[in-house]
């Protein structure tokens, strides 16, 4: 299997002329090497049959359930027969227009490993209640009655990502261990699931790819034997925003406004030498949760717990000699690329350090933080949003 393969997984339960609308378009439109993986949740009608056809066409892995395990249940079955690098998880009921657009998604997140997930649509806002809001919804899709118009740029980060049709990095998934099963038959997976990749220090993209959601989705909920099996759509709702909000409510509120293409995440050197502030350490902590990278430059005696996600990376240097080996790694990037910037900032309590990388300042434009408490409203407000 290539580095880049992919699987797409769809659940699905009855309602066969969506499944094979949505079908048809993958084939006509899908450039990239895939294989289906369709979870069939005990459809009554034909849909065993059409997917037994369909293997003629391409790969297929049909997988049939007696019973409706619900859509959560079914993806994470999709997700344990997989081993490709990148899964895409659809509905039954999505239409894609656009022709490579999966190639389109996976070179995206290839080119940037800080992508978790890259969706069709999302929300740039959920509020502290758990609510995304409507107005801030980003897609490209074809659907009437949308509060906003489709998008213009290539892409634009998101809080969370519409579980309508999403490309997740198997990395990702591995690390959380696929979908919260506590939700149930479905709702607030796709809540879930993006704040997981924000979480691990990934961000979520929407990429605008030319799609339609049939009906505006929600087709399973109008059938009677769904109804029949939840009995109450809006319980099961309530239920799960309890279940939601008690997980992530630290996280709470998510806002990603101001974070298009047109923006990129800081680079800070952190420098540690013998004792760890606890208030250095929690600043830094928030700087990366929102997306920046922090560079822990630190002697290798030093213990300290470093989150491990893509927004940390941890460099340990000998006791021996540390301070010129941290300045060297610090500047020599503006003598190897041209004085191109590497660290935005140098954040540092060291005095030693900071005294000699002072006389330093002339090879390069980097600006040293180290007085926290006297600049504490300054650093603030220039870590708050990425920078161009």
């Amino acid at each position: 299997m290539s580095c880049n393969a992919c699987d797409i997984i769809i659940p699905v339960w009855n309602q066969l002329e969506c499944t094979k609308k949505c079908i048809e378009s993958i084939l006509k439109n899908t450039y990239h090497s895939y294989r289906l993986i369709i979870v069939d949740n005990g459809s009554q009608d034909r849909t065993s049959e059409y997917f037994s056809n369909l293997s003629k066409k391409c790969a297929v892995k049909y997988i049939r359930n007696q019973t409706n395990l619900g859509t959560i249940v079914a993806i994470n079955q999709g997700i344990k027969e997989s081993a490709a690098d990148y899964l895409c998880i659809m509905h039954n009921d999505v239409i894609i227009y656009e022709e490579g657009w999966l190639w389109r998604i996976i070179k995206m997140m290839e080119e940037d490993s800080f992508i978790g997930i890259a969706g069709l649509a999302g929300r740039q806002i959920i509020d502290k209640n758990g609510e995304y809001k409507e107005g801030t919804l980003i897609h490209n899709l074809s659907n009437q009655g949308l509060l906003t118009p489709p998008i213009e740029i290539n892409r634009a980060e998101v809080a969370v990502i519409d579980g309508l049709c999403f490309v997740i990095r198997r990395k990702l998934l591995d690390e959380i261990g696929g979908l919260d099963e506590r939700y149930g038959l479905m709702h607030f997976y796709d809540l879930d699931l993006s704040l997981e990749s924000i979480n691990a220090g990934y961000k979520n993209i929407v990429i605008p790819i030319s799609a339609l959601h049939i009906n505006n989705g929600g087709n399973a909920r109008k059938t009677a034997a769904y109804v029949e099996q939840v009995k109450s759509d809006n319980l099961l709702w309530e239920r799960n925003k309890k279940i939601f909000l008690k997980k992530w409510k630290n996280l709470l509120p998510v806002d990603k406004r101001n974070k298009s293409n047109k923006w990129r995440s800081l680079m800070i050197a952190w420098v540690i030498s013998n004792l760890v502030d606890s208030k250095d350490y929690n600043y830094l902590l928030n700087i990366a949760k929102e997306g920046h990278i922090v560079y822990v430059f630190k002697k290798t005696s030093i213990k300290i717990s470093i989150p491990k996600n893509q927004h940390f990376k941890v460099i340990n240097c000998p006791n021996v000699f540390f301070i010129p080996i941290v300045l060297w790694k610090v500047i020599r990037p503006y003598k190897r690329k041209m004085r191109r910037k590497k660290f935005d900032f140098v954040f540092s309590n060291y005095l030693l350090f900071n005294n000699i990388f002072r006389k330093l300042s002339n090879f390069c434009d980097t600006e040293l933080v180290y007085d926290y408490d006297k600049q504490r409203k300054l650093w603030k407000e220039k870590f708050k949003y990425r920078v161009v």
